[in-house]
């Protein structure tokens, strides 16, 4: 069966050039070109959307969460593109529930690759199973560190990296799963934020405000014709007449001269002064003290003043007790019903993810003669349970729990988190 994409974009180039690679790969391809025309065209048919974050008037970020707050379009999987590549706008597609976040330029056969990895996952389950590899990566990450005895990350030059800087001991710990894809910018921040590791500051970058990548040319300009054609050299004020010129035209062989009214230069202060170096433009001959600054992008072409650059704080990063704790035991945290469900190999969604399927069953019941069952268990005693266990096993309580739940499902069955200790 072929599948169908829907691409949006509002770059004419970009989107006509990717239409038709992907017509050439043998799928089916529609076009749009803002984000209500996503939402008029979208239907059960699409296999894949790909949605550009600079669409006009509504963005593909808003565009994105309508899909995915309609029933009838929550399980369409979506692969957000954007030329922006800092950590912030790449956490931000992740949490929304993107199934993969793609940064142009990008070459054929990476975007071939991406769109077709989605297409093979697209299962009910497939999104918290993403969710759990990049649980298993960062496990593996913590694991490695600590086998190696390593106990600081420290950032190091990276010209393949948006920042500049990369981590090479996050790398050589991963080298034992080059299957999971692994983001060291985002995930290094994600496990700070859940208090594995405790960063430090290092150092500071320019980035491109359009793209977000380092590779920035600052250039200084003459303000009068643009041009970088530009020296800066000693200069000299002739009292008498004003002439302002670099100090080597008014050099003579008697000493210094005037080249604008002849008249010999002999006592610095009573005929002549120096002045703060001055800027010469070779281009329009003008001479100005202070040039202009601009910015130009290696990456997009992107130019800009230098007050428009934005920066970003590179960090070092050191392993706490927690992080050690969780690599000795395998896990991030405590027992939890979620987290020895998805053991089990269970779909388990968080809670927007299981309203936005509840929604769709809805919408199914009418369709059917039988309707759905929504059940609520509850492990409310489980805490004043395992206070006072007094040498008994809680945990073995606690999967027998698990157990009984996981009888009464059935594989298609999906859970999801309600509140502490509790799923629906």
């Amino acid at each position: 069966m072929i599948k169908h994409i829907l691409l949006a974009d509002d770059l004419e180039r970009w989107g006509t050039d990717l239409r038709d690679l992907l017509v050439t790969e043998g799928y089916e391809v529609s076009v749009a070109r803002s984000g209500e025309q996503v939402l008029a065209d979208v239907s059960d048919e699409i296999s894949l959307v790909l949605l550009s974050t600079t669409l006009p008037g509504m963005n593909g970020f808003e565009t994105f969460e309508r899909l995915r707050d309609n029933p009838l379009t929550c399980k369409i999987p979506v692969i957000l593109v954007s030329g922006l590549s800092d950590v912030q706008t790449r956490l931000r597609t992740l949490d929304m529930g993107a199934e993969d976040f793609i940064i142009r330029p990008f070459d054929d056969a990476e975007i071939l690759a991406r769109v077709d990895a989605v297409l093979q996952r697209r299962t009910v389950g497939a999104k918290p199973r993403r969710r759990q590899r990049r649980s298993d990566a960062r496990m593996i990450l913590l694991k490695g560190l600590v086998e190696q005895g390593v106990d600081r990350l420290a950032p190091a030059i990276d010209a393949a990296s948006p920042l500049g800087y990369g981590y090479p001991d996050a790398a050589v710990a991963m080298a034992s799963a080059p299957h999971i894809e692994f983001d060291a910018l985002v995930e290094l921040e994600r496990l700070s934020d859940e208090g594995y590791l405790h960063r430090a500051f290092a150092d500071r970058v320019h980035l491109c405000p359009e793209c977000h990548h380092y590779n920035l040319n600052f250039r200084t300009l003459c303000p009068f014709c643009e041009s970088a054609a530009l020296r800066q050299m000693e200069t000299l004020h002739h009292f008498k007449c004003g002439h302002v010129a670099p100090i080597g035209e008014y050099r003579v062989s008697s000493g210094l001269e005037c080249p604008k009214c002849k008249t010999a230069m002999r006592v610095a202060g009573a005929d002549y002064e120096n002045v703060p170096d001055q800027f010469f433009c070779d281009a329009c001959e003008s001479a100005f003290g202070q040039p202009i600054f601009s910015v130009t992008c290696f990456r997009c072409g992107h130019v800009a003043s230098e007050e428009t650059v934005d920066l970003a704080d590179v960090w070092s990063y050191e392993l706490t007790n927690k992080a050690r704790l969780a690599a000795a035991g395998g896990e991030f945290a405590g027992l939890t019903l979620e987290g020895a469900l998805a053991a089990e190999s269970r779909p388990v969604l968080d809670l927007e993810d299981f309203q936005a399927e509840v929604r769709r069953e809805l919408e199914r019941s009418e369709r059917y003669e039988r309707p759905f069952t929504v059940a609520l268990v509850s492990l409310d005693q489980y805490r004043v349970f395992l206070e006072s266990s007094e040498g008994r096993d809680p945990v073995g309580y606690f999967h027998e729990v698990v157990r009984t739940i996981v009888a009464g499902t059935r594989g298609s069955d999906v859970i999801g988190e309600f509140r502490d200790d509790a799923v629906v």
